[in-house]
Formats: C-alpha cells, structure tokens, sequence
C-alpha cells in the first residue's frame, strides 16, 4: 500500500517548485526512515497516546539524485503516506524556497492532515517548540518523535538536550560526506568549534587520546562519542552505523541513532535493521 501511495506522490513531482538535490545513497536512506517509522509506532506503549512528528531538515518533499531514476519522495511526504498516521506533524527547514514547495504540496496531497511548517536553523527554532508540543492533548498524553536528519554537524547538543526535557523520541541521521574539501582535516583544522557545539564538549577530550588517520576512523570515534553523550540524557539508544558501497571511490557513510525511554527500544531497532534494505551494508 505505502509504495502505491509513494508512486502516486512520485509522479506529481514534476510540478515546477523546488526538488532537492542529493546523492544517491540518500533514496535508501529514506527506505531505511520509513522502517523506523514504522517500527516505532508498533510500540504497545504508544496505543493510548497522541503520536506527533517532527521532521528537522525535512526540504521540499521530493529530492532528485544521480541515480537516473528520476525523483523521490522526500522524507515529510513519505511519512505523511505511512498507514502509522500522527496526529500532528510539524516540519522545519532553514531553506525558504523548500518550505513554501512543501507547503503547496502538503494542501494538495493531504489537505486534511495536521500539519506545521517552521521555517529557520533547529538551533533557533528549538525554543518555539515548546508551544507546539505540550506534554497533553485533551486527556491524552503527546508522543513526539522527531527524525534530525542534517548534513554534517550542524546540530547543536543543546538543541538535542532541549529535546530530551520536552521528552521528545529522537531518529537521528547524523551523516559525514566523503569529499575532497570535507575530510577530517577539515573539520579538524577549521570547524573546531562546530565540533564542540555538536558534542557539547570540547573536541579535544576525543581527539587528544587517538590519533585520526582516515575519515573512517574520525567518524567512528565521533559517533561513538556521541551515543554516549545521548545516553547521559536519560536515553535508551540503538545505533547502526551504514555505509553506502556502489560509488567508486566514495563510501559516504551515516549513523542511525534511535533514543528513547521506553523500554521498547531494542525491538523497534531490531525490527528495523532487520529489514535494512539491500543497498545499505552495516559495518562489520
């Protein structure tokens, strides 16, 4: 039914407003989000609760890719054609251009739907979020999970712990390109303070004990470091790391960290990774 909807979707991306462009690893890392999404609403302890959506970085709902398949449906039309409805979705963006394409096709495809668009940097935007997601809604209690799903590292670890007091379910997608200007070099020689944003600590408490020879082993050691940073707020977190192999020459690589404080945790990640599409190879 979900690949019906995704077909129906697909075939009215040629509407003349904004497409994304990203790299072709990227349209199994949307299979890979519908997964969790799934997973995650089959949790017995959400039956009884307002199941809300955030999508952090979500563009303008259709991206196109080197591939030569033509456009896909990005990740905020993709969960609102999911069988596992929200009650509420709120969608953020920093691009403009990407918020007012989704908003057209958001009233076209599903006018009837509960659906906010916040436009501005998540690093600003975090302390809006409060009014649009109570801890109750009528005699129900709210369960927000919010997918963070940008570039490099450019959320800020005070914007995740802002999250977690707002007992916000986190999928983050915390990617590093593999490119000539971005290498660990680069983000060690220059975006230092990026760095300490991200984790929330001084870099040099990772760096200082390891010696970074690849980009393969700087991202390991960072994601690593961050999971544990996760945890120490207070969530249960399941993480995969991925790497995508058919591009000659480049092997892009990302981390799927699902944080939670149910219990439930393992078998939402289970559940997931064992339905990890074919193009996506775990690491070992």
């Amino acid at each position: 039914m979900i690949k019906d909807r995704l077909e129906l979707l697909r075939k009215d991306s040629q509407d003349g407003f904004a497409i994304a462009e990203v790299e072709e690893w990227q349209r199994a890392k949307q299979s890979l989000i519908d997964i969790y999404l799934k997973a995650n609403a089959n949790r017995i302890d959400l039956r009884n609760k307002n199941k809300l959506y955030i999508d952090i970085g979500c563009g303008p709902g259709f991206s196109k890719s080197t591939d030569g398949l033509g456009p896909f449906v990005g990740s905020p039309l993709r969960s609102l054609a999911l069988e596992e409805n929200f009650s509420r979705y709120i969608f953020v963006d920093q691009n403009p251009e990407y918020l007012r394409s989704l908003d057209v096709r958001v009233k076209k495809f599903f006018p009837k739907e509960n659906v906010l668009l916040l436009d501005g940097n998540i690093n600003e935007v975090i302390e809006t979020l409060p009014h649009y997601i109570p801890a109750k809604q009528g005699k129900l209690m709210n369960a927000p999970l919010a997918l963070i799903d940008i570039y490099s590292f450019d959320v800020h670890f005070e914007t995740i712990r802002l999250l977690s007091e707002l007992n916000v379910d986190l999928l983050l997608i915390n990617a590093f390109p593999q490119a000539d200007i971005h290498t660990y070099e680069f983000y060690l020689d220059e975006q230092r303070e990026l760095l300490n944003d991200f984790f929330g600590f001084p870099w040099a408490r990772i760096g200082e004990l390891n010696e970074i020879k690849s980009d393969e082993q700087f991202f390991l050691l960072a994601m690593k470091a961050y999971a544990q940073q996760l945890k120490s707020l207070g969530y249960n977190v399941a993480t995969s790391l991925q790497k995508y192999v058919p591009v000659p020459g480049r092997s892009p690589f990302f981390q799927v960290a699902y944080c939670t404080r149910s219990r439930l945790f393992n078998k939402v990640h289970k559940e997931a990774t064992s339905n990890t599409v074919q193009q996506i190879d775990l690491f070992k």
